[in-house]
């Protein structure tokens, strides 16, 4: 199935490994619709610019936010190749990891 759609031209593959199960996805989107074009969109919208968004992500469908965000989070048991691209690592989403990006990088930045 992941071949068959892959070779449509306007549908873009990713696979996303699920930390929190240990299992993988795929995810299909309109070639060029990502998190990282949905964050440039919904900046637009808000009218700020991507460098002051933070974002927090645990997997490879996090890769396009992380290169638009100006500050990106991995939570623990993210893929090594989204590591390499944060600017910090925190615990787990079940060991409230998001918590910790916030408590830790927002919001002494406000």
């Amino acid at each position: 199935m992941v071949r068959r759609m892959s070779a449509n031209p306007g549908l873009e593959a990713v696979k996303a490994y699920l930390p929190y199960n240990g299992l993988w996805s795929v995810n299909f989107n309109r070639r060029g619709v990502n998190k990282g074009s949905g964050l440039r969109a919904l900046c637009g919208l808000l009218g700020i610019e991507p460098s002051e968004v933070a974002a927090v992500g645990d997997s490879f469908n996090d890769v396009a936010m992380f290169e638009t965000a100006g500050l990106s989070i991995a939570m623990g048991g993210a893929p090594p190749e989204l590591l390499k691209l944060a600017h910090h690592a925190v615990a787990s989403v079940e060991q409230d990891g998001l918590v910790e990006a916030i408590e830790r990088y927002v919001l002494p930045a406000s």
